[in-house]
């Protein structure tokens, strides 16, 4: 069985997202905050609103009662870490 090389037209038919050759389309310093292609639909955004609350609900929990990470526990610290990312 032969092995086939892709090539430039191989690699995206449709010309959509960033495995397109065209350095356009891949994020740069001056778009890499350009969301307005974005599209979020009513799922995405309750998502959002619900990660962002339970976010600050966690830091608000790791800050007050837990005072600051219960001393610097590396297993809090390092959840706080993933609930960031």
């Amino acid at each position: 069985m032969p092995i086939s090389v892709p090539t430039e037209g191989d690699v995206d038919t449709g010309g959509e997202g960033y495995d397109d050759l065209s350095p356009s389309n891949h994020p740069t310093p001056d778009n890499m905050w350009d969301f307005t292609d974005l599209h979020c639909d009513h799922y995405c955004v309750g998502y959002s609103v619900f990660a962002t609350i339970m976010l600050f609900l966690h830091l608000m929990m790791m800050a007050g009662p837990l005072e600051g990470w219960a001393s610097g526990n590396l297993i809090l610290i390092g959840n706080t870490l993933m609930t960031l990312m």
